[in-house]
């Protein structure tokens, strides 16, 4: 994924590492708190465009685990919410017995 590698929990994306800096999924419910702190979004270009991405980066130093854990924890629940918005794929059609 944009050359980087996603980090997942429980079957849901919660982030991604890109370059060595660590993005983490944010939704209308958990963006503000990124917001808040001044973490910019992942911002990729394709096709002459500039597309900002759900994923925000995470917060310096991320060792820091009890500054990183309010992030990384609605971080999680944002890309559980979002696997639950997916619409559940169709099992291939099997033909015969």
């Amino acid at each position: 994924m944009f050359g980087g590698h996603g980090v997942f929990l429980e079957g849901a994306m919660v982030g991604v590492v890109i370059a060595g800096d660590l993005h983490l999924k944010t939704d209308e419910v958990n963006l503000a708190l990124f917001t808040a702190a001044g973490l910019p979004p992942f911002v990729h270009h394709a096709g002459g465009r500039e597309n900002v991405t759900s994923f925000r980066r995470a917060p310096e130093p991320v060792d820091d685990w009890e500054a990183l854990a309010p992030y990384a924890e609605s971080a999680h629940a944002a890309a559980l919410r979002a696997l639950a918005r997916r619409r559940p794929r169709r099992g291939r059609r099997r033909d015969g017995p």
